[in-house]
């Protein structure tokens, strides 16, 4: 999520924003299969990334992690390189019908400045495509404009 004193679009929903009830950060589905390290046990497995926020990740996997566990991603970027990103994982979710896998929400830890800012690039550029009319309800333009004879 941007700083105030930083440049960009604000990742971040406001919390008055009417559109905004259920989650306060915009996902962007973006689903690739990947590495998650498991910190604990050093075991290394693969797993399918489903969306993307600038708070964590939804993955699938058919490994079994547990509520609170460690996992590092290995996440490429389109038209990018490689990040490892720290998580750990907040919920798991049984297989729904039509899915094999289990899901998990998880949380970004402490990121590095490159992997950061790699997530940021892509987070803007796909909510900027993704979603134009929320983001339009969020910064409405002023009514007054310029002044005739001005």
């Amino acid at each position: 999520v941007s700083s105030p004193n930083s440049p960009g679009i604000m990742l971040e929903r406001a919390e008055t924003a009417n559109h905004v009830k259920q989650r306060r950060e915009f996902r962007v589905p973006y689903e690739i299969d990947m590495p998650a390290l498991n910190a604990a046990s050093g075991v290394s497995s693969i797993a399918r990334l489903v969306d993307v926020s600038g708070g964590g990740v939804r993955i699938g996997s058919n490994e079994t992690f547990e509520v609170g566990s460690q996992l590092v991603l290995t996440i490429e970027w389109p038209n990018d390189f490689e990040y490892e990103y720290p998580v750990r994982v907040l919920y798991a979710r049984p297989p729904r019908p039509l899915h094999r896998t289990l899901g998990y929400g998880t949380r970004f830890g402490k990121l590095d400045a490159e992997a950061k800012k790699a997530l940021m690039a892509f987070l803007s550029r796909e909510i900027l495509r993704l979603y134009p009319k929320e983001l339009k309800a969020l910064y409405p333009r002023s009514k007054g404009g310029r002044r005739p004879g001005k």
